[in-house]
């Protein structure tokens, strides 16, 4: 590895990091306002306790909730935790999606890459951000919202779409590819209706809004790390079917009890998981 090729290696993941840290606390916003009707675009934070509007010293992702040790500037209440687990959760996720995905560093020199490397990479932690949001406010209120889980689809979809277009398929492949995309959706959450039902627990819609923006994450880039002869399309179908198991199973048997809430989060950390267990098989197997 050259010089060159490490600067744009550490200056991508440090970035990305960062990045994610700032989008994090966009999150708090969307985790907080959208369970209570409200707009994310609009609108000053403000302390909980005093109510005082936060200036722009007081909203530095991370780090102000550090400089100031966890309290308002203007009161001296506390100020939870959660926030900074929070945004130093999603700065921790980006770090990962980097990592995992090293190659998208190339686009910095390379205009060409951008379609098919750089926005690949920018789908799969759109999906991210929604299903932490999605993860965060079905622990807090159990509810579920379908915004988040289309932002998770489409952006499989797209991912998708690309990854055929970097591939050079042909129109035939292209309608079967994305078919399966859609009908994997589907597939996913009649799996989970079907698992539930076993456990003799109840399937509900906000269930269904929270597990369809899971799903998403399956569909962003070559996700498959099994080895098989089938072909990409079966052998990613096969995963599917496999995390859809797992992660119903999980689901139906935390169903109402005290532990129900973080059942989601539990698939999240699943599809993070076999994120890194992709992109290390790549690298042994194929040394990419």
């Amino acid at each position: 590895m050259n010089s060159v090729t490490l600067f744009l290696y550490c200056f991508f993941i440090v970035d990305a990091t960062l990045f994610g840290i700032i989008i994090g606390s966009f999150l708090n916003v969307v985790i907080y306002r959208i369970p209570e009707g409200r707009t994310i675009v609009k609108g000053h934070s403000m302390c909980m306790t005093c109510g005082h509007t936060l200036a722009a010293k007081d909203l530095v992702p991370l780090f102000s909730w550090l400089f100031l040790k966890g309290k308002c500037r203007y009161c001296g209440a506390p100020v939870p935790s959660r926030y900074a687990k929070i945004e130093s959760f999603t700065g921790l996720v980006f770090l990962i999606s980097a990592l995992s995905h090293l190659e998208t560093a190339f686009f910095l020199v390379d205009p060409d890459a951008f379609l098919s490397i750089f926005a690949s990479f920018v789908l799969f932690v759109l999906a991210c951000c929604a299903a932490i949001s999605a993860m965060m406010i079905y622990h807090d209120t159990g509810k579920g919202y379908l915004q988040l889980a289309l932002i998770s689809i489409i952006s499989g979809i797209l991912a998708t779409a690309i990854c055929l277009y970097k591939n050079n398929a042909d129109v035939n492949y292209w309608l079967l590819s994305l078919l399966v995309v859609i009908a994997g959706v589907v597939v996913f959450v009649i799996l989970m209706k079907v698992i539930f039902v076993f456990f003799k627990k109840t399937y509900s819609k906000a269930d269904t809004m929270a597990d369809l923006t899971i799903a998403g994450l399956l569909f962003n880039r070559e996700f498959t790390i099994l080895v098989t002869k089938l072909g990409y399309l079966k052998t990613s179908c096969i995963e599917i079917i496999l995390f859809g198991i797992v992660y119903g199973v999980i689901r139906a048997s935390l169903k109402n009890t005290k532990k129900e809430k973080i059942s989601v989060i539990l698939g999240f950390l699943v599809i993070v998981i076999l994120v890194i267990l992709r992109y290390s098989y790549m690298k042994i197997i194929y040394n990419f």
